[in-house]
Order: structure tokens, then sequence, then C-alpha cells
């Protein structure tokens, strides 16, 4: 978004309240490939408040393509309208491949041609998606985002994602025949994966007596997992790690794998039949996690940053491979998260001006003490 969105600026704490709580600077960067650079930062500008305005220490030009001395005319322009330092061009860094910021970006998770083909259920409020992201860097297997039910077709793995308001995207989800359309590609062989509120909608249902997430009372769910989620005005925030059980179907080649990942959500669905035993890196007894059916090919759990385990994606991939029959095998070992952002932090480094920046963050320092 942009720190001068004047239609929420009364309500969206994403613009620059969060900056003028913490007595922060603000660096303003514009994006310019997608075009309107120029446009984008002195527009901006023009339209903060003036306490916002000051607030504006540098401007950065970002993900340029190309030798960036062309852009030399460029930044001495915006240096004299904006009447602030241009900290630097960073260059665009072919290939990069970070978390999506939200679901604006979920159009793009596609693959070419797949050996395994995945179907990523698309819900209205989906949240935490990027636990996708680890099967988008497996060579051979293809990710598309699902909407309707008429489009799911017959794929080999179906991951039900994250959902800020469960009850309410399992209400969406069966209003664009996606439940009926999961339950058939089942029967038809799919293996199926829920994370966090994806479990919650392939358990018997959801009940919400208090109306937390919706008007009060109960929604029937997919069916596919033998746990009822009732929804909990207390919120479960905690990193955790654990081991994966020993249970039949898509995870039985990780079985004994040590995982880590986090829980973030309100619900709370009891353990059935369950694939992981957790510890909470905060300290606490072990507790078993999530739920799977009888043939162990329909698996949930809460635990987000589960797939980043290269040994338990791998696996999975694996069995649902086997399964159809089909031949896959794993490439060399690719890049993850951390990796991408330190080829980021590499590029951005090497860009700007570091000491110019160390004294707008000093000079905030300074003032503090």
């Amino acid at each position: 978004g942009s720190p001068a969105e004047v239609n929420l600026r009364d309500r969206d704490i994403v613009n620059m309240r969060v900056a003028a709580h913490a007595g922060a600077p603000v660096l303003l960067a514009g994006d310019i490939d997608r075009g309107g650079v120029f446009a984008a930062l002195l527009g901006t500008l023009a339209l903060l408040r003036p306490a916002e305005r000051r607030r504006v220490a540098a401007l950065v030009v970002n993900n340029f393509r190309g030798d960036p001395a062309l852009f030399a005319g460029g930044a001495a322009f915006l240096e004299r309208r904006a009447r602030l330092p241009l900290l630097g061009v960073v260059p665009h860094v072919e290939g990069l491949r970070l978390a999506q910021e939200d679901s604006l970006g979920l159009p793009a998770m596609r693959s070419g041609a797949a050996v395994i083909d995945v179907a990523l259920v698309g819900l209205p409020r989906i949240s935490n998606f990027d636990d996708c992201d680890p099967l988008l860097r497996e060579p051979g297997v293809g990710v598309r985002l699902v909407e309707r039910g008429d489009d799911l077709g017959d794929p080999d793995l179906v991951v039900l994602p994250g959902t800020k308001t469960s009850r309410t995207d399992l209400e969406a989800a069966r209003a664009r025949g996606l439940d009926a359309a999961v339950r058939r590609a089942r029967r038809r062989g799919a293996a199926v994966l829920g994370i966090c509120g994806g479990m919650q909608l392939l358990g018997r249902g959801i009940d919400d007596p208090d109306g937390l997430d919706a008007a009060p009372g109960s929604s029937p769910g997919f069916g596919l997992l033998p746990a009822t989620t009732r929804m909990s005005a207390e919120k479960v925030v905690r990193r955790v790690r654990g081991e994966v059980l020993p249970l039949p179907g898509l995870l039985a080649g990780a079985a004994g794998v040590e995982i880590g990942g986090y829980e973030i959500h309100a619900g709370r669905t009891p353990a059935r039949r369950p694939p992981l035993r957790l510890r909470d890196e905060a300290g606490g007894a072990p507790s078993d996690d999530g739920s799977s059916s009888p043939d162990g090919w329909v698996v949930g759990t809460h635990v987000h940053g589960l797939l980043d385990e290269p040994r338990l994606r791998r696996a999975l991939l694996r069995a649902v491979a086997v399964r159809r029959g089909r031949r896959w095998r794993p490439g060399p070992p690719v890049p993850g998260p951390e990796a991408e952002l330190d080829r980021l932090a590499d590029a951005v480094g090497a860009a700007l001006d570091m000491e110019r920046l160390r004294a707008i963050i000093g000079g905030v320092n300074g003032a503090r003490r």
C-alpha cells in the first residue's frame, strides 16, 4: 500500500501511525519497475500531513533494471523537487523469491509442466499462505490457486491454507462448491493437507456459540477429518518444535522427522489421530497436535512453517507421487527464505549510502538517549 492512503488514514494503523508512535524516521521507497516512480514518490510527499512529511528522512528507488548510472538525471530531479536525499537505486534481483505480503500475490503462484499437481484452495480471507512457498521451490511441482469448485479438477495434493475467519470462509467455500469438489478429489485419490484454519474447515464442523467469527451458531465442515473446532476469544500464539508421529499415508515417510514452526489461531481443534507431537519453545509439557483420516491421506495441523523442513516436504511429495504411480525426484538443495533474504540484503547494502542511513538511525537513537 501507501503511507498516504487518505481514505484509510483515520483507521489504518499501517500508514504513518506506527512511525509516529515509535518516533522513527521514514524512508520512502518507490518501485520503478511498475512505472510512475516520480509521481509515486512526489505525490506521496504532497499528500502527507506536515508532521508526517517532516518524518521522511530520505528516498529510495527500488527494483531498477539496467545500469543505475542511466538514472542519474532522475535522481537529481527527485532530490531537487523533494528536497530530500536519495539514498540509492536498488537493482532488480533476478529470480528473488520472497514471501508475498498479502493475497494479491497469489495469482503469481504458478509453475510449468509438473509431475505433481498441487491445488491451493483460495479462501476469501486467506492468510499465512506462504506455507506453500517451499513447494514452489521443488522441481516438478506445480502449484495453482483454485477459488471455485468447478476449477479444482483432479489434483494430486489439495492444500487448504490458513484463514483469518475460519467459519466465514467455510460458508464461502461451500457457496463456491469447494467442499464438494475437495471431497470428490479425495475419493479419486488426492491427498489433502489442511494448515491451521484449513484444518478447521476439513473437520466435522466449527462451533462458534459466542459469535466470535460470524453470527452465533455452528457450521458443518468438509467432513474429512474426525475433529470439531470450537472458537475461543483467547488466541494461541507460540513458536513450537516437535516431531512427526508414525502414521500411514501422506506423512508415513517422515516419521520421526524434527520440525519447527509457529501457531497463531483462535479456534481449538482437539487432536484426533494426531500427526505431530509438539513442544512449546517457551517450555511446557509436550502435546499432540492435529488430526488425520484413518488411512492418513487427509492431514491437518495447527503448525505454520511445517513444509519448510525439507525432509518432511520431500517425504510428503514422494508419497503423493508413489500413490499416483509417478516418479518424482527432488532436485539439489534449493535456497530457503534466509538465503533469499541474504541476497536481497547484499543488493540493498551495495546500492544504498549506508553511512548516511546509519546517521539517520543514529540521530533518532541519540535523541532518545
